[in-house]
């Protein structure tokens, strides 16, 4: 009788770990220079310089992945917006590779023009962004 129990209380140990393991994943920070971005269940947020980005897909958090997903990026600049202006939204390719906890990622504004440089995060840190205000 205690062989069933024990199998029982460790698959449910076994199962509480994956959940927090997942839990853990979303909503985590990752940070370079220029750059901070935010894991959340379904996507993330990013923060650049002058800059926010949103990835619209589950970004994969396997080491030794590579992943490219589909966003958007809105330019910013200092001062109000003007009367005129147009919507600063664009379509954009986060594009990159997960290793060792750091993350390499690219961005491609409308699949053809690089936003900045290839920007570098590690997972748990804050990013080193001044914002254009």
């Amino acid at each position: 009788m205690r062989a069933p129990v024990l199998c029982l209380a460790i698959i449910l140990l076994v199962g509480t770990v994956a959940a927090k393991a997942s839990a853990q994943e979303d909503n985590a920070t990752w940070g370079g220079k220029h750059i901070e971005m935010t894991v959340t269940a379904s996507g993330a947020q990013i923060e650049f310089d002058c800059a926010t980005g949103n990835i619209a897909e589950k970004v994969p958090l396997t080491s030794n992945s590579h992943f490219q997903l589909k966003g958007t990026l809105t330019r910013e600049h200092g001062g109000p917006v003007r009367k005129n202006e147009t919507s600063n939204v664009k379509k954009a390719i986060y594009s990159g590779k997960i290793e060792n906890g750091t993350i390499t990622l690219t961005v491609l504004v409308d699949g053809k023009n690089p936003f900045g440089q290839r920007f570098v995060l590690k997972r748990g840190r804050p990013g080193q962004v001044m914002k254009c205000r």
